[in-house]
């Protein structure tokens, strides 16, 4: 069963047209050294190829088993599709490999690893959202991105990639091209203090880049300056102003590490780090506002969430972005909003995972590859 389904993944690959003109050469050599063979020199340059295929397919082999077992976990449908091991891409020591793709008109689905010949990864890695796949006709312009896991016997980081286009992709000629990876992801788990929440804080306006959560927006419509989030210009929003308040006044998070600090008045650290600016309480709602940093050569977000007094955990309704020039740098901003009455919020407690992505490593992956 295995030799079948292995034989058959290889059914939708056809060989590079210049492995056939190689072959042809050969065989035209041969032609005029043995002339007693040239009778058979269609079937022959048939035979030359199968042989070649044969050859090849038992040195892969001994990959396939890992990749058959993480498609059968989280893509089966994808376990006719798996590429040979010419679709891959080594720079900086890192090799790209594309290990399983099928294309449909506009849309793509592909399984990607990452491997380090100098072990720089260690459990996870982050593509940074720099990914495309191209053809001859288009090129992505939408797509997702899951980590699926970390193999460490082979060293190997697999992902689960899903993109799109405008147009159709042109499968007679495929490149997914990467640019920038991030090596080292890491989470923290910290409670943050609720003590000092401030009440009717002062707000100011910004425009969003992006927000989303509960479908009742209704219910934040005084946080808006245009309560129709639907339009495709985002409204502005009004936002924690935390302008005015000090370290000393909203010291709101358990401990500080290099990663995850508090807020300072001059803005001292911000750019490169994952800071709690404060926390308010107005209208009903929770209000946590976070810096994420520049996305120049990290990735950080927070993932907050309350605890009831019950062990419940209750994560956010909805959250808005936003960024800012501070000193002369991009800063991304966030904040994340909780409905929640006041007498169960002074029973619960505040936590938020920090998810924190950084080791920029930059090259210029592209592996190119075709369909039938």
């Amino acid at each position: 069963m295995f030799k079948e389904d292995y034989q058959n993944a290889y059914n939708h690959i056809v060989p590079e047209e210049h492995y056939m003109e190689k072959i042809h050469q050969q065989f035209t050599i041969r032609k005029q050294r043995q002339k007693r063979t040239a009778w058979l020199r269609p079937a022959v340059a048939t035979a030359m190829a199968v042989c070649i295929i044969g050859i090849t397919m038992p040195v892969m082999a001994k990959n396939i088993p890992t990749i058959y077992n993480i498609l059968d976990r989280y893509a089966p449908e994808l376990s006719q599709m798996i590429l040979p091991d010419t679709a891959q891409c080594t720079d900086q020591d890192i090799t790209v490999k594309v290990e399983a793709v099928n294309v449909h008109n506009q849309n793509a689905e592909i399984i990607l690893s990452v491997s380090d010949a100098q072990n720089r990864i260690y459990e996870k890695v982050d593509l940074f959202d720099n990914y495309t796949l191209s053809s001859n006709s288009a090129s992505s312009n939408i797509g997702g991105c899951r980590f699926l896991e970390y193999r460490a016997d082979e060293g190997k980081a697999y992902f689960q990639i899903s993109v799109s286009t405008d147009d159709h992709f042109d499968k007679s000629r495929l490149t997914f091209s990467l640019h920038r990876l991030l090596t080292r992801c890491f989470s923290e788990k910290h409670t943050i203090s609720l003590e000092t929440m401030i009440s009717n804080p002062n707000t100011k306006e910004v425009s969003l880049n992006g927000c989303g959560g509960i479908d009742d927006k209704g219910t934040f419509s005084s946080f808006f300056v245009s309560a129709d989030t639907e339009d495709f210009n985002l409204p502005n929003c009004k936002v924690l102003d935390l302008s005015a308040y000090t370290q000393n006044d909203t010291s709101n998070i358990e401990a500080s590490t290099p990663q995850t600090q508090l807020a300072v008045p001059d803005n001292t650290g911000l750019a490169d780090n994952l800071t709690i600016l404060g926390t308010a309480y107005m209208d009903g709602v929770l209000r946590l506002q976070v810096c994420n940093g520049t996305f120049d050569n990290a990735d950080r977000h927070l993932q907050p969430f309350l605890v009831y007094q019950d062990g419940t955990e209750y994560h956010e309704d909805y959250s808005v972005g936003w960024q800012e020039q501070v000193d002369g740098k991009t800063l991304y901003f966030s904040e994340h909003w909780f409905c929640v009455d006041k007498e169960t919020l002074d029973s619960a407690q505040l936590y938020g995972i920090f998810h924190i992505s950084d080791g920029l490593i930059k090259g210029n992956w592209e592996v190119h590859f075709r369909l039938q």
